[in-house]
């Protein structure tokens, strides 16, 4: 009687952790049993900006633009932005679907796009030309598939793609 309890037991043991470990559905940590289309992964601040794992959040300042009309905003008609201080702000469209609007504080900055895939591992990032009027490069490369490296319920995350030139783009956002 008491040996197929202990292997009852043993199973159940082995079931739980096999369940548990599939669960985990990014590489640097584990969001247990969320929906991570709930979670807009483009959110918040830029922490950290890497290609080919070189630190270059500092040269994304080199991406404004001076706006050619005085606005009468400190920040926008300010040469000196700091991209550190950009706030990603996102919209939820549906978020059963996973499909989220994302824009920075600046009413010059139109929306990117950001959905969710299937697997729920990856988002793509719809960035559209339009971006360029207020910077003078797209961070997000347009209809690129971003892979979902580490996302918490908090709005941490952070995204990775490698583009077509053979460079790796990864993105921290807190």
């Amino acid at each position: 009687m008491k040996l197929p309890l202990i292997k009852l037991l043993v199973t159940i043991c082995i079931i739980t952790i096999v369940c548990f470990s599939a669960c985990k559905k990014y590489p640097e940590n584990t969001l247990w049993l969320k929906n991570p289309k709930r979670i807009c992964p483009v959110k918040g601040s830029i922490t950290s900006y890497k290609v080919n794992g070189i630190d270059s959040l500092d040269l994304l300042d080199l991406y404004y633009k001076v706006y050619p009309v005085s606005t009468g905003d400190p920040y926008i008609d300010n040469p000196n932005k700091e991209f550190k201080k950009e706030l990603f702000i996102s919209r939820t469209f549906s978020r059963k679907n996973g499909i989220y609007s994302v824009r920075t504080q600046h009413v010059y900055f139109s929306a990117i796009s950001v959905i969710w895939d299937q697997k729920k591992k990856s988002v793509i990032i719809y960035a559209p030309n339009s971006d360029t009027i207020y910077y003078k490069k797209n961070i997000f490369i347009e209809e690129q598939y971003w892979e979902v490296i580490y996302l918490d319920k908090n709005g941490k995350s952070k995204i990775k793609t490698t583009f077509n030139n053979g460079n790796t783009y990864e993105i921290t956002f807190n």
